[in-house]
């Protein structure tokens, strides 16, 4: 596999909306990197908790499975969120 350098950095603006229900991660491990966003479905309650579970999940599977490959780490985290 072939390494190139990448610069990742993460913003958000909460819009129209009172308070902010995105939520993203940016994770480099000895495998590679993870950059992944979840939208809080604005107008919906609660959606500021949903994307934060569904990132704090994703980043749980990726740290204990670090020796899956990515496909396996994608479905293990779907499942746990």
């Amino acid at each position: 596999m072939t390494r190139v350098p990448c610069h990742v950095a993460g913003a958000s603006h909460v819009g129209r909306r009172s308070h902010q229900e995105d939520a993203f991660l940016a994770l480099v491990t000895a495998r590679g990197a993870v950059v992944a966003v979840a939208d809080g479905m604005g107008g919906h309650q609660a959606g500021e908790v949903a994307s934060r579970l569904a990132v704090e999940a994703l980043k749980r599977v990726i740290r204990r499975r670090k020796d899956s490959d990515g496909a396996d780490v994608l479905a293990g985290a779907a499942g746990a969120a």
